[in-house]
């Protein structure tokens, strides 16, 4: 993960404050990547006889989320989105060439345990803004005082990046290597605090 720690701020001394606004910025690094695993099955067979035979590979009905048809042989292809560690990526590719499957890798996300471990801080941003009040007013030989009034705000935002590199398909035991493009989640959230500070004409 990447910080990035921004400050700005404004005085008004007309009326004995300081409202000072800073920021922080988070790019997220992607810790994830997603396969799509398509198991083809005879047309009478069942989403819990599907999650029964390939629970060992990671396959759950929660992460189910498309069915469709073959007519020629008559067959169903059931569509799991699987979600591992990057860590864990030839490890979990090795263990679904094994299995009577194909999957595709689509891409790389920020996973959402690493999102909420990196939530705003409210009380870093409030030492931000009085360390900047306390270097604006000593400027002007002011102290700052009690805390009048304060605003947050915080924003996430994803964009993706399509990047062309071989791509990894395997169907029935058999690698196929073909170009493409993986999707590259890239995530960054934004936090802002406004504070308004009483400003005292004297040092205390």
């Amino acid at each position: 993960m990447l910080a990035i720690a921004e400050s700005l701020a404004f005085a008004q001394l007309d009326s004995d404050t300081l409202a000072v606004s800073v920021s922080q910025s988070h790019i997220f690094q992607p810790d994830t990547v997603l396969f799509t695993v398509d198991v083809s099955t005879g047309v009478n067979a069942s989403l819990d006889e599907v999650v029964a035979r390939f629970k060992n590979a990671g396959i759950t009905s929660a992460i189910f989320y498309g069915l469709s048809s073959v007519e020629d042989p008559p067959a169903l292809d059931w569509l799991f989105t699987v979600s591992v560690p990057i860590s864990e990526l030839q490890a979990t590719i090795a263990r679904l060439a094994g299995l009577n499957v194909t999957f595709y890798l689509q891409g790389s996300r920020v996973s959402q345990q690493l999102l909420d471990a990196q939530q705003c801080s409210l009380p870093n941003l409030m030492a931000l803004a009085r360390a900047q009040a306390k270097k604006m007013a000593d400027a002007v030989e002011l102290a700052v005082g009690d805390v009048l009034a304060l605003s947050d705000e915080n924003s996430l935002i994803t964009s993706y990046n399509f990047v062309s590199v071989p791509t990894l398909a395997v169907r029935n035991g058999f690698n196929q290597v073909s170009g493409g493009f993986l999707t590259q989640a890239v995530t960054g959230s934004n936090c802002s605090l406004t504070v308004k500070f009483k400003l005292l004409r004297y040092h205390y």
